[in-house]
């Protein structure tokens, strides 16, 4: 259920078994804490050692067969999504795997996640690392799809 359908039938007292009120904001917080999950991995994936990010590096990767998982900045520009994205199904088509794409972070986002700055793309290399975040942002994404958007982290 939504946030919202579970307001509305009042899926929180029945679950509460107690009174439970909305203070109006529960959905903005909801993906708040979502979007926070999901690029407290990034951070994960940094301090590991299985990111990488830059253009140059991503290209890199994806050439070396290093690729587990392509991200995007949501507001990155056509041009550099392209040929990554064009790379990324020669990689594909090739190995016969699928590599999951996710963009649903903008650049400051990715940036501050990352603690680099201007992040437009990067990759994960750890297999294990980008099936759980890749679990997250579909959380975040399904939730998004459904609710208002949550706020940035800013």
């Amino acid at each position: 259920h939504s946030v919202r359908e579970a307001e509305k039938r009042d899926l929180f007292y029945k679950a509460f078994k107690a009174k439970a009120m909305s203070d109006g904001k529960i959905k903005k917080k909801t993906g708040y804490l979502l979007q926070k999950a999901a690029l407290s991995w990034l951070s994960l994936a940094v301090k590991s050692g299985s990111l990488v990010s830059g253009r140059a590096k991503v290209e890199k990767a994806i050439l070396k067969g290093q690729l587990a998982l392509l991200i995007e900045a949501n507001n990155a520009s056509d041009d550099g999504r392209k040929k990554l994205r064009s790379l990324k199904k020669a990689f594909e088509k090739e190995t016969g795997e699928r590599i999951e794409l996710v963009s649903s972070f903008t650049v400051e986002q990715l940036s501050l996640a990352l603690g680099r700055e201007n992040v437009v793309h990067a990759a994960i290399t750890n297999k294990h690392m980008a099936i759980r975040f890749n679990e997250f942002a579909s959380r975040l994404e399904a939730y998004q799809q459904n609710q208002d958007k949550p706020e940035e982290i800013k």
